[in-house]
C-alpha cells in the first residue's frame, strides 16, 4: 500500500468512523487513521455509564428517516442492537404541557383556547396563502412566520431559537427554517398534528425511533470495535494541532506529538478548528472565512435520582424562557419505554443549556445549575426531583453551527478551497458546518468513503453529494 493510498481522518465521532469502516471494507490493505482529540470516540452523539445508569450527550435517537444504505450499515455493526421505540415526549407551550409530536387533541384541548385556535386560524389561512409571494424570506423568523404562521412562530420557534443559537431570529439565515423546521411551510404544521390521529399514528413511522441498547455511548463502542477490527487505528487524546503539505500527501501533528503523513486527510472536526490547524497550509482569506463560522456551545446537567422514575416521558421540551434549559431527557425511558413498562428503580436526568463558551451559564458548578433547575421548575407544571443523588455536569464545545445572516459565503468559501484539493476532504457534522442527524453525519461519512476508493478522489461525484446534503431535513 503506497502512502499516497493511506488516509488520516480528523475526528473520531460517527461520520469520521463509519468512513474509516467503508475505506478498509473495500482495501483491507489500506492504511488508516483516525485522530480523535476526545478521551473517547463518537462525538457528541457519544454516551458513558455512571451509577450503573447509561447516559448520552444530550437527547439523541436514530430517526425513521434513516436513509437505507445507513440503516444497514447501523444493523450490521457487529454487537450493536436496535430497539424500535415510540416516541413519547412533551412541550411547554403556554404554561402547559403538550405531547410531542401533537396530536389533534393535545392541540385543540389542553392548549390554552385562544393560543390553540390562533394556531389553527394561521394554518388554514396559510393553505389559502400558499404561493401567493415569490419573495424568498431571508431570515429565520420571516421563513416561520410565513410557514408555521404567526402564532407558533411567536410561541415556540422564535424564543426556542434565541435560546438555542443566542441570537435573535431576524439574524439567522432561512437556511436553518429550510433545514430545521419541517413544518414552515403553509399547511406544515396541521400536517403534522393530524398525523397524531390514533389510527394514523400507529402507522406512522416519524412516531418511531430506533435506540441502541446501552445507549449513544454502545453505538460509538461498536463503531471503534469495528474500525480497530478491520486493522484501523485509533489514537484518543489527540487533538490535531498543525496540518502541512508534505509534497503530494498532507502531514497532521497532533498535541501529544504523535504526526502522521498520508495521501488524503478526511477533516470531519470542526471548522474553526481547521482554521487553527492549518495556519501554513491555507490562503489567508480561507482561514478568515473558517474562523468566521461559530459555533454555539452547551452545558449537560445530570440529575441522578434514587427512586424513579421522573416522568414516564423521555423527553420535554421548553421552548421560551421561563425555563433556561432548552430540553430534559430521561435515557433510561428511552431503554425501556414508559414508567409503567420500567418499573421503579435508579433513574437520571440529563437537561440540555445552550450558552456562550466561557459565560456564566458554561462556568457554572453543578450546584449552582441544579438550584437554577429548581428555580426554573417552580413556576412550571413539572415538579421539583426528589431523592436526588449524584448531580455532575459535561460541557461540549460546539453543539450547534450558527448559521448567521450571511454565513452562505464563509462556507462557500472554505467549501470550494477544499474541493479544489483533492488531498482533503470536508465531512461529518462538524466538518460540513451541517446542524443534521445522525444519520444524515454517517451518510456523508460513507459518502466519503465512496469518493476515496479509486485511485484518486472523484471531485465531481462528491460535488454532487454534497449538493444532496444540503436537502437534508432535520427530525426532532
Amino acid at each position: 500500500m503506497s502512502g499516497s493510498d493511506s488516509v488520516v481522518i480528523v475526528g473520531g465521532g460517527p461520520a469520521g468512523l463509519a468512513c474509516g469502516i467503508e475505506l478498509l471494507r473495500s482495501d483491507a490493505d489500506r492504511e488508516v487513521t483516525v485522530l480523535e482529540r476526545e478521551p473517547s470516540p463518537g462525538g457528541i452523539a457519544g454516551g458513558f455509564s455512571r451509577g450503573g445508569l447509561d447516559y448520552d450527550y444530550g437527547s439523541h435517537r436514530i430517526h425513521p428517516s434513516v436513509e437505507g444504505r445507513v440503516l444497514a450499515f447501523l444493523t450490521g455493526l457487529p454487537g450493536l442492537e436496535l430497539r424500535r421505540k415510540r416516541r413519547n415526549g412533551r412541550i411547554l407551550l403556554g404554561g402547559r404541557l403538550v405531547r410531542f409530536p401533537p396530536s389533534p387533541v393535545d392541540a385543540l384541548v389542553k392548549l390554552p383556547p385562544g393560543l390553540s385556535m390562533r394556531i389553527l386560524g394561521d394554518q388554514i389561512g396559510g393553505l389559502f396563502r400558499s404561493g401567493s409571494t415569490s419573495v424568498a424570506p431571508g431570515s429565520f423568523s420571516e421563513a416561520v412566520e410565513s410557514g408555521t404562521g404567526r402564532t407558533m412562530a411567536h410561541a415556540f420557534y422564535i424564543p426556542y431559537t434565541k435560546k438555542l443559537w443566542g441570537l435573535p431570529a431576524d439574524e439567522i439565515s432561512s437556511f436553518q427554517a429550510a433545514r430545521r423546521v419541517s413544518s414552515a411551510r403553509p399547511g406544515g404544521l396541521l400536517t403534522k398534528v393530524l398525523g397524531g390521529l390514533p389510527l394514523v399514528s400507529r402507522f406512522d413511522p416519524s412516531r418511531f425511533f430506533s435506540y441502541p441498547a446501552g445507549g449513544f455511548g454502545a453505538l460509538a463502542e461498536a463503531l471503534a470495535r469495528e474500525f480497530r477490527r478491520l486493522g484501523g487505528t485509533l489514537r484518543t487524546d489527540s487533538e490535531v494541532v498543525s496540518v502541512s503539505y508534505e509534497g503530494a500527501s498532507m502531514k497532521a501533528t497532533t498535541s501529544d506529538g504523535f504526526s502522521r503523513t498520508a495521501g488524503r486527510l478526511v477533516w470531519s472536526a470542526s471548522l474553526d478548528a481547521l482554521a487553527s490547524s492549518f495556519t501554513a497550509a491555507a490562503p489567508a482569506e480561507v482561514l478568515a472565512a473558517a474562523g468566521r463560522l461559530s459555533y454555539r456551545s452547551m452545558v449537560l446537567l445530570y440529575v441522578q435520582i434514587e427512586s424513579g422514575p421522573y416522568t414516564r416521558f423521555d423527553a420535554h421540551y421548553f421552548p421560551d424562557g421561563s425555563i433556561r434549559f432548552s430540553r430534559m431527557s430521561e435515557p433510561r425511558n428511552y431503554l425501556c419505554g414508559p414508567a409503567t413498562d420500567a418499573g421503579r428503580g435508579r433513574t437520571g436526568l440529563c437537561l440540555e443549556l445552550p450558552c456562550d463558551m466561557g459565560g456564566d451559564d458554561w462556568k457554572a458548578g453543578p450546584e449552582v445549575l441544579y438550584e437554577r433547575l429548581l428555580e426554573d421548575l417552580r413556576g412550571s407544571p413539572l415538579p421539583p426531583p426528589e431523592a436526588v443523588g449524584d448531580i455532575w455536569v459535561r460541557r461540549l464545545t460546539h453543539a450547534y453551527p450558527v448559521y448567521r445572516m450571511g454565513f452562505e459565503q464563509d462556507l462557500r468559501t472554505v467549501s470550494e478551497w477544499s474541493l479544489s484539493d483533492p488531498r482533503l476532504v470536508l465531512t461529518g457534522r462538524q466538518g460540513l458546518f451541517a446542524h443534521d442527524n445522525l444519520h444524515h453525519a454517517i451518510e456523508t461519512g460513507l459518502a466519503a468513503a465512496d469518493c476515496l476508493a479509486g485511485p484518486g478522489f472523484d471531485t465531481d461525484s462528491w460535488r454532487k453529494r454534497l449538493e444532496g446534503f444540503r436537502l437534508h431535513r432535520v427530525s426532532d
